[in-house]
């Protein structure tokens, strides 16, 4: 089975791959985005038998063969680790889902999550903005490390995102040991 953990691998679920807390087990996984912290970088990884099919030069990769890109996927690997980030990825999705889903606004139908990876769907086609609009039938936004956010074309979703944003921007999730992050 090859699974498919561009978006979900390292540890924006809350653990190192999305697909081992289903139950799933890969032959093969993709993994990018997490993996360089920034730095462009992408890995096939094939495990135990299919693992030994593909030998050097038998496949392309867009962001292959580059040693700052792996020096950096290292650092990354060893800094979530050191860190303890998994851990806090769980923490912290806990705590963005239940502070969105208390909302309450009646533009949000339901919330779906697995740590922070996060979905709303829309009570209705085109709420977030007043009017309907085709082909806007749920939230359809990713936010960016620094805020900054962008839109899929033929969606509106900048006010339930606003809303989102307006509501959680004052609290401070609690810190590891259960109180403030900066103490």
């Amino acid at each position: 089975m090859w699974v498919y953990e561009v978006q979900t691998g390292i540890g924006r679920c809350g653990s190192w791959l999305a697909h081992r807390e289903s139950g799933v087990t890969a032959d093969i996984m993709t993994l990018a985005k997490g993996l360089g912290g920034g730095m462009p970088i992408g890995a096939c990884v094939g495990v135990s038998v299919v693992g030994e099919l593909l030998q050097a030069g038998q496949h392309g990769t867009t962001f292959g063969g580059n040693p700052v890109a792996a020096a950096a996927g290292l650092a990354v690997t060893s800094v979530i680790e050191a860190e303890g980030l998994l851990a806090e990825s769980r923490r912290l999705g806990e705590y963005l889902i239940a502070r969105v889903r208390d909302l309450g606004h009646s533009a949000i139908r339901e919330v779906r999550s697995r740590r922070l990876l996060i979905g709303i769907a829309l009570a209705e086609p085109g709420v977030a903005a007043g009017e309907a609009k085709p082909g806007n039938h749920g939230l359809n936004q990713s936010v960016g490390p620094a805020g900054e956010s962008s839109q899929e074309p033929g969606t509106d979703t900048g006010s339930v995102a606003k809303v989102v944003a307006d509501q959680t921007a004052d609290a401070q999730p609690p810190g590891p040991s259960g109180g403030n992050p900066g103490a």
